[in-house]
């Protein structure tokens, strides 16, 4: 089992290794987001100081505080505290690794996520998500900090089919955690 990493300051002032091979084991450089941890494990890792990012490639998956995100290549750009996951080519040009985002028991999948770590807003292209035992498919999910789901081009259903059997389609939503949803 690849050991889970602690990301700690320390690593941008003393500097990580430029690249791995392999998850990194326990004795690594580890950084931090402000004053929250980031836990990673990844095949590859690659810092690049010039552009101020790191690259996680290879079955990723990294934590932080309640989320977990899942994808074949997930961007730390460190100026702009933010995670960027997508999905990869295998070698006859399909994607695989589609970016996953978890948070307690809510999961969405798409083709591309973006998490800012210090608005705590994800947002998830032409995605799929359980939120509240309710699914949905739309082409731009976001979630904020206080829990709540803002969608456009949606469909939203309670069943859990691909192809669901029967569905409200909204040009845009928002969900009140707990609350309502307002669509159009």
């Amino acid at each position: 089992m690849t050991a889970w990493i602690v990301i700690m300051a320390a690593a941008w002032i003393v500097g990580a290794p430029s690249e791995s091979r392999s998850a990194p084991d326990a004795g690594s450089p580890t950084l931090s987001a402000g004053s929250d941890s980031i836990y990673y494990q990844a095949d590859r890792v690659v810092d690049d100081r010039h552009a101020d990012t790191i690259t996680f490639t290879g079955n990723v998956v990294i934590r932080y505080k309640e989320i977990q995100l899942e994808a074949a290549q997930i961007t730390l750009d460190r100026g702009r505290q933010t995670l960027d996951a997508s999905g990869l080519p295998d070698s006859v040009g399909h994607i695989t690794g589609s970016p996953v985002f978890l948070r307690e028991g809510e999961r969405m999948q798409g083709s591309r996520m973006t998490y800012n770590l210090n608005t705590d807003r994800g947002t998830v292209r032409q995605g799929r998500a359980a939120y509240q035992n309710k699914h949905l498919q739309g082409e731009h999910l976001m979630l904020d900090p206080a829990r709540n789901l803002h969608a456009r081009s949606l469909s939203l259903s309670t069943c859990d089919h691909p192809h669901p059997h029967y569905d409200f389609l909204c040009s845009s939503l928002k969900i009140i955690e707990n609350d309502k949803a307002v669509g159009r």
